[in-house]
């Protein structure tokens, strides 16, 4: 089953062969911590928000830009609306690597890492030249 994680679709772009959604906010981090997802190109997924949109496609890093991220890209018309499920509710947000329960002070510029393993908080979408963490 392709995963599906959050994004907010008032980040939705059109344009060329493909749309996109950007996948850049907190909620897609939490979702990505939680089901130990690291961003890299090509890799397929879902995404949905909580407004009862969905859209499946592919992970691309957009690194020639000002703000570098990732997006998810689909083929247009394919964004659909379904129901709000209980699996869609919010997640908590846990280490991608020890598991362990963040403190919300990880979201301030100072502590953005675990404070048990010392993982940044950033590692599911780091760029791709990144080194891949193995667990």
């Amino acid at each position: 089953m392709t995963p599906r994680i959050y994004a907010n679709f008032n980040g939705y772009c059109q344009g060329g062969a493909s749309d996109w959604v950007e996948l850049d906010t907190y909620g897609t981090l939490v979702d990505l911590h939680f089901y130990q997802i690291r961003l890299e190109d090509g890799l397929q997924l879902v995404a949905c928000d909580n407004e009862e949109m969905e859209v499946a496609g592919a992970c691309r890093y957009h690194g020639n830009v000002e703000r570098p991220h990732w997006c998810l890209h689909f083929e247009p018309g394919t964004l659909r609306y379904i129901p709000i499920t209980p699996d869609r509710l919010a997640r908590p947000f846990v280490c991608f690597r020890c598991r362990n329960p963040l403190p919300q002070s990880v979201r301030l510029p100072e502590n953005q890492e675990c404070p048990t393993c010392s993982l940044s908080i950033h590692y599911p979408w780091e760029p791709p030249e990144c080194p891949v963490f193995s667990h």
